[in-house]
């Protein structure tokens, strides 16, 4: 199965916020062999998140979106996600008394507006995801498209929120959670990106491991993928040998650590 991740949040385009959604969701993902096929970003307008949408489950069976779930006008996902899947929204009378609870509880001497309780709406036959850190409630939505199977999870923007309703509720749903990551990945001190290539090329040739690289200012980040677990392991391990005292030590991919590690071990300082 293919995964896509849709963020939104006019602030993500703007370079106010760091999308840590993203970064987040890929390397779970990544962790349990299933790596995003793609991502988007896309800002707080129900038709360009109608088109991010249409794009993602050209490329998807899964989408995940993160943000847009509040109760403020351009909190949009919820309007996007009805309309993509042809349903309406409906107010769930259980969630918008937690939703009342939980103003009285913060908010005694206000009034709760009446837009607060548009969290409590859901797309017809969506399941709601509790989020047990925030107001928002995350969504799963199960629909066809084109005659395959599909799910939408729309999860809460604020990360700690969207980090808790994905744990709980969203990776034990995963079909192929738990199976052997099919990533390995080391970092190649002061190593440059097209000799460290030029290295690894025969050591992968004939082999069905993909590789990837990454420059960074401690030198190359490697990146390994496979189907096969063992022909993974057997040229992680070969790599890691050809490249000898440069590889970081234990999985690191930062050097600083690394060198301190390595100070404390010779009873140093710097």
């Amino acid at each position: 199965m293919n995964i896509a991740v849709v963020c939104t949040g006019n602030e993500l385009l703007r370079g106010t916020t760091v999308n840590t959604n993203l970064t987040f969701l890929g390397s779970r993902l990544t962790a349990i062999g299933l790596p995003p096929v793609l991502a988007l970003t896309v800002g707080d307008n129900l038709e360009q998140l109608l088109d991010a949408l249409a794009i993602a489950f050209r490329h998807a069976d899964w989408v995940i979106s993160s943000g847009g779930l509040g109760s403020t006008c351009d909190d949009l996902s919820r309007d996007a996600a009805a309309a993509f899947c042809h349903c309406e929204l409906q107010r769930q009378p259980a969630l918008a008394e937690q939703l009342r609870r939980y103003w009285r509880q913060r908010h005694p001497d206000e009034e709760m507006p009446d837009y607060f309780l548009r969290q409590a709406d859901v797309p017809s036959g969506g399941v709601v995801l509790p989020n047990p850190d925030g107001s928002a409630p995350g969504i799963r939505l199960a629909f066809r498209l084109a005659g395959r199977e599909k799910v939408l999870i729309l999860l809460p923007g604020p990360p700690a929120e969207l980090e808790a309703v994905f744990v709980e509720h969203v990776l034990p749903q995963l079909p192929d959670a738990g199976r052997v990551p099919p990533v390995k990945q080391f970092t190649v001190a002061g190593g440059a990106e097209i000799l460290v290539q030029q290295k690894m090329q025969p050591l992968l040739a004939g082999r069905h491991v993909g590789l990837a690289l990454c420059a960074s200012v401690e030198g190359t980040r490697v990146f390994l993928s496979g189907r096969d677990a063992d022909e993974l392991e057997q040229v992680f391990e070969a790599a890691r040998n050809l490249f000898g005292d440069q590889v970081l030590q234990g999985g690191g991919l930062e050097l600083i650590p690394e060198v301190v590690a390595l100070l404390r071990q010779r009873g140093l300082t710097l």
